[in-house]
């Protein structure tokens, strides 16, 4: 009988670690977010103004998808836009940083000598001048 009393003792304290154990595991899952908030910056904005609102940064963004040719995946790891772990994100970031230094008014090569424009994506990856 004392055997018995025992491992029922055993086997309730298993079931109420087990349920309790299970319950903080449910909830300390994270929590399903919605779409994010296209008002709220995009995390780890480096040249871009830290508080530029995500729809601009994402309408900038498509803009190079055009100029350049590439779909996001080029540049983004596409489950993480924050993190930094493509070469071609940074590289992206050197010519963001080379193009505003180029369109500063105390750039010497602010505008190309043989046109009114200003650099960009498409005069830099397709070699056009104009």
């Amino acid at each position: 009988m004392r055997r018995v009393a025992r491992w029922l003792v055993v086997v309730a304290l298993v079931a109420v670690g087990a349920a309790v154990s299970s319950s903080d595991l449910a909830w300390a899952q994270p929590v399903e977010e919605g779409p994010p908030d296209p008002d709220a910056p995009p995390k780890n904005l480096k040249v871009l103004p830290k508080e530029t609102p995500r729809r601009e940064v994402t309408a900038l963004m498509k803009t190079f998808n055009k100029a350049l040719g590439v779909k996001c995946a080029y540049c983004h790891n596409t489950k993480d836009y924050a993190l930094d772990e493509k070469k071609h994100k940074d590289i992206a970031r050197s010519f963001m940083r080379m193009t505003l230094e180029m369109e500063s008014p105390r750039s010497p090569t602010r505008t190309h000598p043989r046109c009114a424009s200003t650099a960009t994506c498409v005069t830099g990856a397709r070699k056009n001048p104009c």
